[in-house]
Formats: structure tokens, C-alpha cells, sequence
């Protein structure tokens, strides 16, 4: 698979479809639960299939995947946080 892009591309293709089926499928069953930690579950099985779908897209388009890539806005410490730490 290394050797050859056409290859690399159809099974990158083939993730992205898979996943996307399988967030679709967990959001479906999430959506018929009544139980409030089934839904979680699923919904969180749902969304990380779906965080992977956009991985597996972003390096089928040549893009380094967004958890690699540095963030443009650092993030700031929170005023509860510094409170806290005054503590």
C-alpha cells in the first residue's frame, strides 16, 4: 500500500465511507434510546467515529490531521482557574 497512491487513496476512501456508516448507524440507535446513559454511550462511539472520519479525510487530502497541527489561539487560563490556584 505504500508503493502505490492509487491504492493508499481506495482505502483511505473506504475508511471514510466505513466510518461515516458507522457514525450514522450509533446516532440512529442513540436517537431510539430513552435511557440517558445509553445515548451517551452511543453518541460518544458516534463521535469519535466521526473525529476518525475527518482524520482519515484530512490525511486522504494531503492536510496534517487538526491534533497535530498547532493551534492558532493558545488556550488561556480561566479566572476560576488562577482563583483556584490562589487558593
Amino acid at each position: 500500500m505504500r508503493g502505490n497512491p492509487a491504492t493508499t487513496e481506495s482505502a483511505l476512501a473506504a475508511q471514510a465511507e466505513a466510518l461515516d456508516v458507522i457514525f450514522r448507524e450509533y446516532a440512529r440507535i442513540a436517537a431510539l434510546n430513552t435511557d440517558i446513559c445509553s445515548v451517551q454511550t452511543y453518541m460518544r462511539f458516534a463521535l469519535k467515529a466521526q473525529t476518525q472520519c475527518r482524520v482519515t479525510i484530512e490525511t486522504w487530502n494531503g492536510q496534517e490531521p487538526r491534533a497535530q497541527r498547532p493551534s492558532p489561539n493558545p488556550p488561556r487560563t480561566s479566572s476560576l482557574a488562577l482563583a483556584r490556584r490562589r487558593i
